[in-house]
């Protein structure tokens, strides 16, 4: 049997080493760090072969005394706490910490007041004189290379420099007072001078972009919120678009993720994420910050707590999408090639009336002008852009736009013997202020209203709008106060694991319009929502009780109610047809009064917006 022995202080700090650095960003995350902490304005990187060479980080902050620099590289030693509790963590730390096990696994030089300090490998530590009297230079050469199976775990040198970069991109958002460079052998990578914090965010993530995002702001007395949301249109497949810090340190958090899916599991689809800049501040006392070595997880004292004030947070804000309108992207207006110098006339009739017209006929030519800015096999429902201008407000040759007189209608109702009920009702105070979308004044193809504002063209697919006003409408009906009773119990068995589930959840159901008794393995239902089908029920309890994933939600009740939204809404959505003027009217009034109605509850856009300006350039007036 093998005695028992004290490890080797070369060996504790390569088991170090191996739970700090993971690859060359690792390392650059701690110097960066240290730099931070040392009051730097100005950081500099240099990369050899993404840092697996060789990494430089030289700082303007203040540097290390000549007499502590020996300190700086012992295990154990650290500025970054002043008493004894553990959670009273407020900066990144002082120099120590990871140096030694950065030391260990390299070739290993810090230069500061005039003074140079190289260990290789872990060996002794040698100390010379340097160039360096101001700030602190940092070099950190042949990562592993005496531990070679760590090699085999760093990816291709692009992986490797992506990393490297997202981390410095980082540091620059949460610090825009900062000048961050990177360079290589060859030409400068990234270089940020000193902005402010949203400049910052708008230089990284793109301008565009954070013009469609919509900004949430809230507090109480432990927790803070800001951040930037992108529009569901610029959602991703992968989370790694999320930007989370807390306390100003870049962090992948569960909690928060979590948070910030639940916030938008109605407004995007399965296997999308919303991109985002999230800043959280919360009283250190509350927070871990050495769950891991390496500081990029967290761990909350009542995780729950933060969950929900995050997802309330940002679910009380969702509607501002509606206000951002999805303009016609300006890219896709391009300048059109010049029209040859004969050219046939164009003559569309007009109405005098500038508030509806009936007939446009707009020649060949005109169409194949337009054609360039449409893209083939390019699907709206994913896009902000319009599939094809043609097909939504200019008709050619054989097509026609219509207005939706009353000669219209009329004739419509003489070529059809099927009376048709309203779309929606027309309620007596419809003349509210409805100017946002503009004044209606035609449909075309009985699928999309034609509203026109005194700058903007709006486009709006009424299928989708009513479809998201529907389900709205229910979502506000299902409560304890609008059930119906059932002639004849629904009684049926549960497993242990859905019994569990069922008991979890009953408060939820009660809620929604349940009314329901557990005993022993079986429940038995008297009454249900009024807006449910009685033969939907024990398939939906079922769902609902074999998903113990449910049970997980921040609010379950939600949940619980979107569910039978979904079912109701299902049989509700009535098929396109023709309106007049008063339908779309009652159709704009609702619009103003429903959540996030800026996409259907399959995540489509229900509108567009075309200005003024965007029309004027395809015509060439501009």
């Amino acid at each position: 049997m093998a005695h028992i022995k004290i490890l080797s202080e070369d060996i504790i700090n390569q088991i170090a080493a191996g739970e700090i650095i993971e690859r060359p960003a690792s390392i650059i995350k701690e110097l960066v760090e240290n730099s931070i902490d040392a009051e730097s304005t100005e950081i500099d990187i240099f990369l050899q072969n993404a840092g697996r060479e060789k990494l430089v980080v030289e700082d303007n902050g203040v540097g290390i005394n000549r007499n502590e620099l020996p300190l700086a590289v012992k295990r154990h030693a650290t500025s970054k706490l002043t008493g004894s509790n553990l959670f009273d963590v407020v900066s990144y730390g002082f120099r120590g910490e990871a140096l030694p096990s950065i030391a260990s696994i390299s070739q290993f030089c810090i230069e500061s007041d005039k003074t140079a300090l190289r260990i290789d490998f872990g060996g002794m530590p040698s100390i010379t004189n340097s160039a360096i009297s101001s700030g602190t230079r940092i070099t950190v050469q042949n990562m592993f290379d005496r531990t070679p199976a760590r090699l085999k775990f760093l990816k291709s040198e692009s992986i490797e420099l992506s990393h490297c970069l997202e981390l410095i991109e980082n540091f620059a958002i949460t610090h825009p007072d900062i000048k961050f460079k990177v360079r290589d052998d060859t030409k400068v990578l990234i270089s940020f001078t000193e902005t402010d914090k949203t400049a910052r965010i708008a230089e990284i993530i793109g301008k565009d972009l954070l013009d469609r995002s919509l900004y949430v702001e809230d507090t109480d007395d432990i927790i803070s919120l800001k951040g930037y949301f992108g529009h569901p249109i610029d959602s991703r497949h992968s989370q790694n678009s999320q930007r989370i810090f807390i306390n100003n340190r870049w962090v992948k958090d569960k909690t928060i993720s979590s948070a910030i899916k639940t916030s938008f599991k109605d407004l995007l689809p399965a296997g999308r994420f919303v991109t985002c800049a999230l800043f959280i501040k919360i009283n250190p006392f509350y927070l871990d910050v050495n769950v891991s070595p390496t500081k990029s997880e967290v761990r909350f004292r009542d995780s729950r707590y933060v969950q929900q004030f995050v997802t309330q947070a940002i679910q009380k804000k969702l509607n501002g999408f509606d206000r951002i309108s999805l303009q016609v992207d300006d890219n896709r207006l391009v300048i059109p090639r010049k029209l040859p110098s004969k050219i046939q006339s164009i003559n569309p009739t007009y109405l005098a009336n500038d508030s509806s017209f009936n007939k446009c006929n707009i020649h060949d030519n005109l169409a194949r002008k337009l054609e360039p800015l449409i893209e083939p096999n390019e699907v709206a429902s994913n896009t902000n852009k319009i599939t094809s201008f043609n097909d939504i407000c200019l008709n050619i040759n054989e097509q026609t736009i219509v207005d939706n007189s009353k000669e219209m209608c009329a004739q419509n109702t003489k070529e059809s013997n099927t009376i048709i009920e309203p779309l929606l009702n027309i309620e007596n105070d419809i003349l509210i202020n409805t100017k946002f979308w503009g004044e209606p004044i035609a449909q075309i193809f009985d699928t999309y209203i034609i509203c026109k504002t005194n700058e903007e063209l709006v486009i709006i697919d009424q299928h989708a709008v009513h479809e998201k006003i529907t389900m709205e409408k229910i979502l506000k009906d299902i409560n304890i106060k609008n059930i119906q009773y059932l002639t004849k119990p629904e009684v049926f068995t549960l497993t242990t694991q859905q019994l569990c589930t069922a008991n979890e959840v009953s408060d939820e159901l009660l809620q929604c319009g349940f009314i329901f008794k557990i005993e022993r393995n079986t429940i038995t239902v008297s009454a249900i929502p009024a807006v449910m089908n009685v033969s939907s029920v024990k398939s939906f309890l079922y769902d609902i009780f074999s998903d113990t994933s449910a049970i997980s939600e921040i609010d379950v009740k939600d949940t619980i109610r979107l569910k039978i939204a979904n079912i109701a809404c299902h049989n509700s959505i009535r098929a396109g047809r023709k309106l007049t003027i008063d339908e779309m009217n009652s159709v704009l009034y609702d619009m103003q009064r429903t959540y996030s109605i800026h996409q259907c509850n399959h995540h489509r856009p229900t509108f567009v917006k075309i200005s003024k300006k965007q029309l004027e350039k395809i015509f060439e007036r501009s």
